[in-house]
């Protein structure tokens, strides 16, 4: 009986503690359910936040009725309704650029192949519109299909966009009249100069007679002055050019050598009264250039000017020409000074626009940077350097430049022992020749090979001189193909006028080699005027 009774009270006594822990676990259970649903109650708090608080509207729609089925109160703010009425729009009601089919086909879309984003207009509920744009893309809740759609209202940026764009059309209409003004102002500036250059040259060659020498002494201080203010109108119209993309190259064969000489002669009225020594140096390597001649000699002109401006009485300007180590079929063409140099802090700035080192009081600062901008035009680049490698001080600036193969001069005349002169004097110096005994074979040659340079004997065995230039100067490939005419010691009136028309030079028998390579160089490079091709045709 003990037994029975001790089993029983330890039954007892075990299903007693199992209750208790099935009570502890039950209420272990209910705060864990508890906290989680504190839990999601503070996530549902903290969406309900995020979702009213947000800046964009954010709306559920029905993608087959266009309904609003959710939405937050930025919805209502955003189109001006309270929740009351914005509960019972639909997206057809809003939508200001879509109609209602294409409203419906796109939502269909949508809901179909996935999200989209565009820009609309939305109608206010004061009949104004917004610039909205749309992200919307479909959604499953339970087994319903939704839009989960948000209209972000860019209103205020667009009109923001539109003023700035206003105001840019604006200060471009009032740049495209500045440079138009500055570009007229300049060719009227251009004029009355040249005119007063021509006359000065004029009074210098003696037309008026035998000068004093201080007169002289004036007339070429005016020339020179003259030149510089060509030189700032020249730089103002390519700046209004290079801006507009306007500026047009006119790229020719050019010999290297003369085009360098001649730019080195400009300067030789001042480089003498200051005692400046000019040395030049051109590698028999680099014969000819493909350029703009008048654009180069220009940009050889500005760097040559600061180097004979800023070296000091009895210093040195060295010119140097030579392949470019760089770039194969490249020539490199140098300045170098014995001048005050650049300090190091402007260098970063010295082909900069208006630029000017040391607060320098003359000078537009616009030489270099145009310099520069026609150089890459040509496919080149300019480079300065100050000092010079072995210099204590002074300045070197380099500019490279694409060689091109030799021009080809045809050579008309009936006697062969001067064709054979002729083909050896030019060809010693770099050029292509092809001769013709006659003046029919000199005009279908000239058609068949386009030369550079026709040299023409104005007496020949068949027709005259003078009808060889009129059939190449009416020709339709070759008008402009310079021509040099080999006269004897006088010339009739009819020849002088058709030589004169047609502005050709004459080189009278015996004619000297250096003359007569002068007189050839000269007319190669007087046909830029005549070959205006758009710089992007140069090659690179």
């Amino acid at each position: 009986m003990q037994t029975i009774h001790e089993n029983s009270k330890n039954l007892q006594e075990l299903r007693n503690g199992e209750l208790c822990d099935a009570i502890s676990a039950l209420q272990q259970e209910i705060n864990q359910n508890e906290i989680a649903a504190q839990q999601l109650r503070e996530a549902e708090e903290r969406y309900r936040i995020i979702f009213e608080q947000v800046m964009d509207a954010i709306v559920l729609i029905d993608p087959v009725s266009a309904a609003f089925l959710q939405f937050n109160s930025q919805a209502c703010r955003q189109l001006g309704y309270t929740p009351e009425e914005f509960s019972h729009l639909t997206l057809f009601d809003i939508e200001a650029q879509k109609s209602r089919d294409q409203i419906t086909a796109q939502l269909g879309r949508i809901q179909e192949h996935g999200a989209e984003t565009f820009e609309t207009l939305h109608r206010t509920q004061t009949g104004k519109f917004c610039n909205v744009l749309v992200s919307a893309r479909p959604i499953l809740i339970g087994e319903i299909k939704l839009l989960l759609t948000i209209f972000h209202d860019f209103t205020a940026r667009k009109q923001m966009e539109d003023e700035l764009r206003a105001a840019v059309i604006n200060l471009e209409k009032h740049s495209q009249a500045k440079s138009e003004f500055v570009a007229n102002v300049s060719h009227e500036l251009k004029t009355p100069i040249t005119s007063m250059m021509y006359g000065v040259r004029n009074l210098l060659k003696g037309i008026a007679g035998p000068l004093p020498e201080h007169a002289i002494r004036y007339l070429k201080l005016f020339d020179t002055e003259c030149q510089r203010l060509v030189a700032t109108i020249n730089d103002i119209l390519d700046l209004s050019k290079l801006d507009n993309q306007s500026l047009i190259l006119s790229p020719i064969t050019a010999p290297l050598k003369h085009l360098v000489s001649r730019c080195i002669e400009t300067f030789r009225p001042q480089t003498e009264a200051a005692q400046i020594s000019i040395i030049q140096v051109v590698d028999p390597a680099c014969l000819f250039i493909r350029c703009d001649t008048g654009m180069i000699q220009r940009v050889l002109c500005n760097i040559l000017g600061n180097a004979v401006k800023f070296t000091p009485r009895g210093g040195t300007v060295r010119v140097e020409v030579s392949p470019d180590p760089e770039k194969e079929q490249f020539a490199r063409i140098t300045v170098s000074d014995t001048g005050i140099g650049i300090p190091p802090e402007a260098m970063a700035h010295i082909t900069e626009r208006y630029f000017r080192a040391n607060n320098h009081a003359t000078g537009s600062g616009l030489g270099l940077a145009i310099s520069k901008d026609i150089v890459m035009l040509h496919g080149g680049k300019l480079n300065v350097i100050s000092p010079p490698p072995g210099q204590v001080k002074g300045t070197a600036i380099s500019i490279t430049l694409p060689l091109a193969e030799p021009p080809v001069i045809l050579i008309a005349d009936d006697d062969p022992s001067i064709l054979l002169l002729l083909r050896h004097h030019l060809t010693n110096q770099g050029y292509g020749v092809i001769s013709a005994q006659s003046g029919q074979e000199a005009i279908l040659m000239a058609e068949a090979n386009h030369p550079s340079l026709v040299l023409l004997d104005l007496i020949l065995e068949d027709i005259h001189g003078t009808t060889v230039i009129l059939a190449l100067k009416s020709s339709r490939t070759i008008p402009y193909t310079p021509i040099i005419a080999v006269t004897g010691a006088t010339l009739d009136e009819g020849t002088t006028d058709i030589l004169t028309r047609f502005a050709i030079p004459t080189v009278a028998k015996p004619w000297k080699i250096g003359e007569l390579m002068d007189t050839i160089e000269t007319a190669l490079l007087g046909m830029t005027a005549f070959q205006a091709t758009h710089y992007k045709e140069i090659p690179p």
